[in-house]
């Protein structure tokens, strides 16, 4: 799986079958047409059950930053947004990181800024089931 953005600030999620001989696109997403969508810094995570999640940052239309997590079930034909977060309304929330523990729990973490903009730093337990 190849994960990049494109000059239009979408976020590309490729999938190769043949070890990397060609390449399809399986997500083409966007939070918002009219502003930027990115990556976290470890953004891809595949849970116990073969489900992956992207983890993702966009703009809303008032260019504040949500974290998004999206999953797939069946190798990236069908998205879900499982995670739209924004820490306090109105304010920046990046995510930076997914990641598991032995208990088959799914975690996003990531900055977010509170009512007065103090950042914090963010553990969030993610649906699994």
């Amino acid at each position: 799986m190849q994960l990049t953005h494109n000059d239009k600030n979408h976020v590309i999620v490729r999938k190769s079958t043949d070890s990397g001989s060609s390449w399809n696109t399986v997500l083409d997403y966007q939070f918002n047409s009219s502003q930027s969508t990115w990556v976290a810094d470890n953004p891809v995570m595949i849970d116990d059950w073969d489900r992956i999640y992207i983890g993702a940052n966009g703009r809303d239309s008032s260019a504040i930053e949500h974290w998004q997590v999206l999953r797939t079930s069946d190798g990236g034909v069908n998205w879900e947004t499982i995670d739209d977060f924004e820490y306090v309304t109105g304010k920046s929330c990046l995510i930076t990181s997914l990641g598991k523990d032995s208990g088959k729990n799914v975690y996003a973490t990531g900055r977010c800024n509170d009512g007065t903009s103090i950042r914090h730093w963010l553990a969030r337990k993610l649906p699994c089931k």
